[in-house]
């Protein structure tokens, strides 16, 4: 398989994976909720140490990663074009940099400087030549991002401007920090499913639609995911403070 990635119109999105991005967004805005909800002391969940949520985490980040890999492959087999691909990242990282930004002005000392879409950004810019592997070359690499921290780490990488590669060995103080080692992996192993399902010998994605109102809003929070992900915590934010204040 070659990445063409020729000028042509943007291919129509698939319902499967934008529902299953949904999910992603529901998952992720009810960890955010229980997160705010600690902020304001109505809940004392230990999100950072449980083993629980630090596994909720994983999945959640895990699903967004995985997706973005996935939607790479499905871009290139359909022709996808290069301006659209560009304009895209170029989004994600204006989106990135709004994350940063105000996280910063909130928590200056923790602020987010490389997290999901920073990653994204890095990484969908990395993982264009493993579109021109086999899947099992992508799905090996992927792997072997994924295990490399648990075998590899130096002082060097604590240094404020070489965290984002995450081979750290005291983990930097931010409130999301997903760095490239080893969330890429999870981003390559999307890669390599799309590569998987397109050898098979019926290896086509499938044409399921939304039915009902709740998978036809799944649906909707997924094609719109990155809005959804800079907009909502603010949106959560208020509401718990508002709620905060009215039962002071």
């Amino acid at each position: 398989m070659t990445a063409t990635f020729s000028e042509n119109t943007a291919p129509p999105r698939m319902a499967a994976i934008d529902a299953a991005r949904g999910g992603a967004v529901y998952t992720m805005a009810l960890y955010h909720l229980v997160w705010d909800l600690n902020i304001f002391k109505f809940t004392s969940f230990a999100l950072f140490t449980d083993p629980f949520w630090l596994g909720v985490r994983t999945v959640i980040v895990s699903a967004f990663l995985f997706l973005a890999g996935l939607s790479l492959v499905l871009a290139d087999r359909r022709g996808r074009g290069w301006l659209a691909f560009g304009r895209r990242v170029i989004i994600v990282a204006f989106g990135a940099a709004l994350v940063s930004f105000g996280t910063w002005v909130i928590f200056p000392t923790n602020y987010v400087f490389f997290g999901v879409l920073h990653c994204i950004v890095i990484s969908s810019l990395i993982v264009f030549p493993f579109l021109r592997c086999p899947a099992r070359v992508a799905f090996l690499v992927g792997l072997a991002i994924l295990v490399v921290p648990a075998f590899l780490s130096h002082s060097i990488f604590d240094h404020p401007w070489l965290q984002w590669v995450g081979l750290v060995t005291q983990m930097p103080q931010s409130v999301d920090y997903v760095p490239f080692f080893p969330w890429t992996g999870m981003i390559v192993l999307g890669v390599a499913y799309g590569l998987w399902r397109g050898e098979r010998p019926a290896g086509t994605f499938s044409d399921w639609q939304p039915g009902n109102a709740l998978s036809i809003c799944t649906v909707w929070l997924g094609q719109h995911s990155l809005v959804v992900y800079i907009l909502h915590q603010p949106i959560l934010i208020f509401f718990v403070w508002l709620a905060a204040e009215l039962i002071r």
